[in-house]
Order: C-alpha cells, then sequence, then structure tokens
C-alpha cells in the first residue's frame, strides 16, 4: 500500500500541479506569470516584461510597485541583478525609483556587475562619497582588467566634474596599475609620455616617442598615438602605423585607420605634406573592416570629387550584389547627407514593396530646397504612411513603431500613428504616451496635455511631476492643481515632489514672490530628510548658517546639527563644515585634533578645500596649526592644486615666489599654479600677463592673460591690452580696438599714459586712424603732463 502511495505521489508531481512546479517562461500564460511572480518568482516578473511590456501599462506598473517589496526579500543576487538591468530603463516611473534601484543593487553586491552599474549610477547622480566607497571594494580584488575599467570609466567621465575628480582618480589609478606591475612606468611608457609632454620638454619627448615605438608595446603606442593626434602632433602618424602591425583586432584596426584618415585631412592642422592617396587609402581600409562612420566617409569622398567616379561605382556594385548590402549603401548614403541619392534606392525597393523601404520612405524628411515650401516635399512619405494604414500587418507595424521612437518631429497621415500605435493606446503604454506628449508638445498643447495626463492616470510619476511642473505651476490661474499633484505625491512618500514644494515656498520665482514660506518650505525639506534625501541636510545647513540670508533664520546651533547629520551619512560636505565649528571653537569647544579628523575625512572624498587646510595646520607660516611638517603641508596643497581648488594653488604661488616652506624661490614653479587659477582672479592674470611679457618676451600668451584681467570696475588691464593693439604684439594690429581700451583705461582709471598714448594715436594717425588735431589737442590738455605740453606747443605752432 505504501509503495502505491508513493508512485501515486510521484505521477502526482510530474503531471503537475502548476503550485508546485516553476512554470516555462516562454509558454506560460500572464495570467500564470502573475501567479508566480505574486509568490516572489523574479524570473516570472522578467518574463512578464518581455512578454507583455510590465511596467509599460498600469497593471504592469501597479504589480511591479507591488513585487519591489517582495524582492527585497529574496536571496538570489543573480536574479535581483537581471531584475534591476530592467528597472533602470522604468525607475523614473515609480515613487523615489533611484533609490529603489540602488537598493536593488546594493542588495545584489555579490555579483561584481553590480558593483559597476552601481558606479555608474553614483557617477551619474554626482555622489561622489558613494562613488568612492564603490569604487573601494572594486580595488580590493580589483585584477588587471578591473584597473583598465576603473581607468576607462574616470577618463570618460572627466568633463562631468569641473573640480577635476576624475582626472585625479584616473591618475591614481593609473599608479596603482604601475605599483601592481601592470603598466610599464619606464621612459618608454606612454604614462611618461603623458607626464612629460604637457612640460614641452621637446628632446626629451623625441627620446621617449622613440622609445615607445621600439618599444612594441601595443598598449604604449596605441594610447601614445591617440594623445600626440589630440594634441595635433604629426608623430602620431608613425605610431599609429606600429601599432596597425601589433594587432589582428578588425575593430582597433578599423578606428586607428579612421584617425590616420583625420589626420591626413588635416594637413594643414598636422603641419605635413597634403597626401590624397593616403588619406584615401586609410579610409578605404577602415571602411573595409566594416566600421560604419568610414563607410559613409568614404562614399561621401568618392561622390564630392568627380575623379572618383569610377570608384564609387565600383564601391556601389559590390554593395548592390545582396539586398542587405543595398539598403546598407542607402542608409551609407543618408549618413553622408546624401539623402536625395539614398531615398532613390529605397524608392526602387519599396517599388516591390520592401518594408525595411516603406518604412524608411513613410519617414522621409523635407529636403532642405523644400523647407520653406509648401511644394510635393510631404507627398512620398505621405504616400507611403497610407500605404502602412492600409496594410497594417505585424512586422511592418512593429518597424514603423521602432522608426517612430527613434525620429524627430515631422508631420503624419491623419490615423498614421493611431495605426502604428493601435496596441499601445489600448493598453495605455506609458512610454508611448510619453512619447507621444513629447511629439505633440510644440504643434498641438492640447493633445499633448491629453497624452500625459493618461500617463499620469496610469500612475507614471514622471508625468505626474511633468504635468505639475511644466503645465500647472507655470501660471498663477492653475499653480493650486500643480501643488495638488505634488502634495499627492509627497504623501506618497515621493522625495523630488517633496523637494519640488519646499523650493516652491523658500525659493519662489519674481512672479510668484507672494508664496514665500519658509517655515513651510523648511517643514517640507524635513520631510525630504525623513524620506531620505541627503541633499536636503545641506538645505537645511544652508538655512541656518547663513547670516546674511534676507530670511534671517541664521542659528550656529540648528547648523551644527545639520553638519553632524551630514557628516553621520559620510558626506564630505558635512565633514568639512563640522571641522569648522571645532576649529573655531563654535558651539562647542574649540579642538584643533578634532577639526584634523574631520577635515581628513573630508579630504578622503576628494573635498578640495579640505586639502588647503589641511596643509595649513603644517604650514610653517599658519597661525593656527598642529605642528610645522612643510613636506606634509606641501603634500596636501599640492593634492588640493590638482583637484583645482583657487587657495590652494594661490598659496603654492606664494611658496614659490617668495620661498616659503623649505622649497627654493622658482617664478617659473609659481606661475604654473597662478595660471591655472588666473580665470578666477583678474589680479593674478595680470601678474601672469607681465610675467610672459618681461621675463618670457612670450606677447601671445601676454595678451591672452592681459584680456582675462579686464576689470571694468578698476580699470585694471585696459591699458596693456590697448598697447598690445596698438602695436600688434601677440595679437593683429587693431589700432581703432586700441583706441577703445586706452579709453576704457581712461575713464574708469582717469589712467593719464592711457589718455597720452590716445592723443599721440590722433596726432600722427596711426595704422587706419586717420590725424585729428583738434581731438589730439583735446586729449593734450587732459593729460597735463610736461610732455604732453610740449606736443601741444608743437601742435598749436604748426597750426
Amino acid at each position: 500500500m505504501k509503495y502505491i502511495i508513493s508512485i501515486l505521489t510521484v505521477l502526482f508531481i510530474m503531471t503537475g500541479c502548476t503550485n508546485l512546479s516553476t512554470p516555462d517562461y516562454e509558454k506560460a500564460s500572464k495570467a500564470t506569470l502573475i501567479n508566480s511572480a505574486n509568490s516572489g518568482d523574479i524570473e516570472a516578473m522578467i518574463a512578464l516584461n518581455k512578454k507583455y511590456n510590465f511596467p509599460e501599462t498600469k497593471e504592469g506598473l501597479n504589480y511591479y510597485n507591488k513585487w519591489l517589496d517582495l524582492i527585497t526579500s529574496q536571496k538570489n543576487s543573480e536574479n535581483i541583478l537581471a531584475f534591476a538591468k530592467i528597472f533602470k530603463n522604468y525607475k523614473d516611473m515609480f515613487i523615489n525609483g533611484d533609490l529603489k534601484y540602488e537598493k536593488l543593487l546594493t542588495l545584489a553586491k555579490d555579483e561584481k556587475e553590480s558593483l559597476w552599474l552601481l558606479l555608474d549610477y553614483y557617477i551619474n547622480n554626482y555622489d561622489i562619497e558613494k562613488e568612492v566607497d564603490i569604487r573601494d571594494i572594486i580595488l580590493k580584488d580589483a585584477t588587471k582588467d578591473d584597473l583598465k575599467k576603473l581607468y576607462e570609466i574616470y577618463t570618460k567621465n572627466i568633463y562631468k566634474n569641473r573640480a577635476g575628480h576624475y582626472d585625479y582618480k584616473a591618475k591614481e589609478i593609473m599608479d596603482i596599475m604601475v605599483k601592481k606591475g601592470f603598466i610599464n612606468d619606464n621612459k618608454n611608457s606612454f604614462k611618461y609620455l603623458n607626464k612629460i609632454y604637457e612640460l614641452d620638454k621637446k628632446q626629451e619627448i623625441e627620446n621617449t616617442i622613440n622609445a615607445i615605438y621600439n618599444s612594441n608595446s601595443f598598449d604604449d603606442i596605441y594610447k601614445s598615438a591617440k594623445l600626440l593626434k589630440a594634441n595635433h602632433d604629426k608623430r602620431s602618424i608613425k605610431l599609429y602605423e606600429k601599432a596597425i602591425s601589433l594587432t589582428n583586432d578588425k575593430k582597433i584596426k578599423s578606428e586607428i585607420y579612421y584617425d590616420l584618415y583625420i589626420v591626413y585631412s588635416y594637413y594643414k592642422t598636422f603641419n605635413i605634406n597634403q597626401n590624397e592617396e593616403k588619406q584615401i587609402s586609410a579610409i578605404k581600409k577602415a571602411s573595409s573592416l566594416g566600421l560604419e562612420k568610414a563607410k559613409a566617409t568614404l562614399i561621401s569622398k568618392y561622390l564630392n570629387d568627380k575623379k572618383y567616379k569610377k570608384e564609387y561605382e565600383e564601391l556601389k556594385q559590390e554593395y548592390f550584389k545582396t539586398l542587405d548590402g543595398k539598403k546598407s549603401f542607402a542608409r551609407a548614403l543618408y549618413k553622408a547627407y546624401k539623402k536625395d541619392a539614398s531615398y532613390k534606392i529605397w524608392e526602387e525597393l519599396a517599388a516591390n514593396y520592401d518594408e525595411d523601404a516603406v518604412v524608411e520612405l513613410a519617414f522621409k524628411k523635407k529636403s532642405f530646397a523644400f523647407m520653406f515650401s509648401k511644394a510635393k516635399a510631404d507627398d512620398e512619405a505621405k504616400k507611403w504612411q497610407q500605404y502602412i494604414i492600409e496594410h497594417p500587418n505585424e512586422s511592418l507595424i512593429k518597424k514603423a513603431k521602432a522608426k517612430f521612437f527613434n525620429s524627430s518631429s515631422m508631420k503624419f497621415e491623419p490615423n498614421f500613428l493611431e495605426t502604428i500605435l493601435k496596441k499601445d493606446l489600448k493598453e495605455q503604454n506609458i512610454i508611448t504616451l510619453r512619447k507621444l506628449t513629447d511629439y505633440y508638445k510644440f504643434t498641438n498643447k492640447e493633445l499633448a496635455l491629453k497624452y500625459l495626463q493618461a500617463a499620469a492616470n496610469s500612475g507614471d510619476v514622471k508625468s505626474k511631476l511633468e504635468l505639475a511642473n511644466f503645465i500647472y505651476l507655470r501660471k498663477k490661474a492653475t499653480m493650486d492643481k500643480g501643488i495638488a499633484i505634488l502634495e499627492k505625491l509627497s504623501k506618497e512618500g515621493d522625495i523630488k515632489a517633496t523637494k519640488k514644494l519646499a523650493d516652491l515656498y523658500f525659493y519662489p520665482s519674481y512672479k510668484f514672490k507672494s508664496m514665500a514660506n519658509p517655515k513651510l518650505a523648511i517643514s517640507y525639506f524635513e520631510k525630504a530628510v525623513s524620506l531620505g534625501d541627503v541633499d536636503s541636510l545641506k538645505e537645511l545647513y544652508n538655512i541656518y548658517s547663513c547670516k546674511s540670508c534676507e530670511e534671517k533664520l541664521a542659528n550656529t546651533k540648528k547648523a551644527k546639527y545639520y553638519a553632524q547629520e551630514l557628516a553621520k551619512k559620510s558626506r564630505a560636505d558635512g565633514y568639512f563644515e563640522l571641522a569648522k565649528f571645532y576649529y573655531y571653537g563654535v558651539e562647542t569647544k574649540k579642538d584643533i585634533n578634532k577639526a584634523l579628523t574631520y577635515f581628513e575625512k573630508a579630504a578622503k572624498y576628494y573635498y578640495a578645500k579640505a586639502y588647503y587646510e589641511l596643509g595649513l595646520l603644517y604650514y610653517e607660516k599658519s597661525k593656527v596649526k598642529i605642528s610645522v611638517d612643510n613636506k606634509k603641508a606641501l603634500d596636501y596643497f599640492e593634492k588640493g592644486a590638482k583637484l583645482k581648488d583657487f587657495d590652494c594653488n594661490y598659496i603654492l604661488g606664494d611658496i614659490y615666489i617668495l620661498g616659503y616652506a623649505g622649497v627654493k624661490k622658482d617664478k617659473n614653479e609659481a606661475i604654473k599654479y597662478y595660471e591655472k587659477i588666473a580665470y578666477l582672479d583678474k589680479n593674478i592674470a595680470f601678474y601672469v600677463g607681465y610675467y610672459y611679457i618681461n621675463e618670457k618676451k612670450d606677447y601671445e600668451t601676454a595678451a591672452k592673460y592681459f584680456e582675462k584681467s579686464l576689470n571694468s570696475k578698476t580699470g585694471k588691464g585696459y591699458y596693456e591690452v590697448a598697447y598690445m593693439y596698438e602695436n600688434g604684439l601677440g595679437v593683429k594690429q587693431d589700432v581703432f580696438k586700441a583706441l577703445r581700451f586706452y579709453d576704457k583705461a581712461y575713464n574708469l582709471a582717469k589712467d593719464k599714459q592711457a589718455a597720452f598714448q590716445i592723443a599721440k594715436i590722433l596726432h600722427h594717425g596711426k595704422g587706419k586712424v586717420p590725424q585729428k588735431i583738434e581731438l589730439a589737442k583735446k586729449w593734450y590738455e587732459v593729460v597735463g603732463s610736461k610732455e604732453a605740453e610740449e606736443q601741444l606747443k608743437l601742435l598749436n605752432k604748426a597750426n
């Protein structure tokens, strides 16, 4: 009997009770997948995204909101990561979607890919402290590939942060690679060339380039070639050519050939002889290796020069051997700005109702010639839009929809969008509703509002915020509607809506000045903090630390509290501000050692100002210091200078001018630091200008800095700039311009020398400025000097 029961049990399980088995995700119905997802099955949630566009619909969004809580109890980091990667595309649909995405990645930290995604997220959100913490986790067990990836990430993001964080961090990673022996640091390495290139040591640079060439190290040679190309250095050619011989990677080779094409094309910039044969050879090779931009460039090159007619026809025939080749050629023509030729091929293909061709022509745009006319420029597009309306097969609709999502605004036939988006509109697909909002917002605001409202009604948080911010909050008549939306979202816990309400009441625009309500604003900032927003802590610190603000809410006790709260969240600015409380003994006992600790914590997160304060604590000339340690002080100042801190660069300049901190006086070294901040300080720019004119006789550089020094309040710098224009020193001679600058120098600073120069120019005539004796007399009278009086006497005698 037991044996029979066992067999029946096995049969029962095998034949399938759906509640006890994992569904076939490909074949399972929506209901089955939802049922499984409700039990916390992440794979089912992912399948619902692939098959039924969850969470792009109201139904899908509701379920995803519910399932997010289930995922937090899961332990399979691989599945959580897979879900997070999908969620990333939709996070702005959710209340605090950014924080939820971050939480998902944190739950999947066991997967290395999660760490990279977190790093990317923190970089894009300018969350420097968390970015540094994640980077340090990656560095603990970093492989050579990990370090290369980090280096590439930081170099790619250099221009995202004006403070120089990523440039500095990239160099740190490079140093780690050198220490681990992953990168060559000797005189035949890219790293060494990169270090000396900006120092303009010509012979050493030449020797290093030759050493790199002979090293046969592909990485060093290729990187050095790119460095030289970026600096318009013709020596990049020989390094590129050597790099080609050292790699079999077709993609890299194609990029190298394309770079060589650029060098040969801009021969004047690179100071080389024109060589069209090499130029064509390089772009042909890049094209043959499959580089799309090279294909378009080559076709354009052939089409624009009649002597390549034969080559063009041969290339065309090669492409036309296959249907896909024809399409590829048409696309390349379009990228080469040969739209008419491109559309001609599509028209031939569309005659046989090729779907790709039909879609391309349905989205055909006016050519420039018809841009301002009502000619039949749109007829072709309308014809094929109508064809799609009348033949809405699944494949054609899918292609047309994809094209619409990647196209910019253009007019469509009535019912065209409704036809290709029929399924999406029926299920109120949020992504499609957003796209339609963008499409109609400048041409049909009523329709745009309809689609935006529909997306908001489907639960899309981004659309709700847009409805409030860009539709209702711009007019007094609809302000209440906008505020109502934000208040509802705030009650649901949305940080963006809560902060927007705080901003509305604390920083109202001029026309809504009467809305100002600091007390209410502070309550919203405090609520945003309770919801997990650290930036609102900084807002509250700023409010209570500002002694000159018109709201007069300054309160050092509260300011210190918020500095402490920021520090608890490991915020660099919190550490820095808290350090100042201990440094000056405000709301606490003065404690330099505690200040040092907090400055160090801020510096860990590359807070540039902290390096200046740390340097001062060890600098011999400081009034307040821990101890004298000039070596340590210089190290801190140097780090701050690399992070583009004004004070660090300024003090280093002064140290080298005066020979403090145990360094020798070195004006040349001082100028390097002053130059970095000359754009921020007109007096420094003026000093640097005089250095180049007096010490280096470099008039062009001097002119650049004198122009930066122009001070419309004091008149400083105007005389120097005028003098350079008058005499063509470092700039093209322009005496009219010189007169304008001399006039400014006199009017702003009562500079008698400027007045004297004006008088002399008018007295004798100079450049294209004609002689004007009577006017010259008046200027000599203004000057009133002995020399001016003598010139005036000469003029009076002559007349």
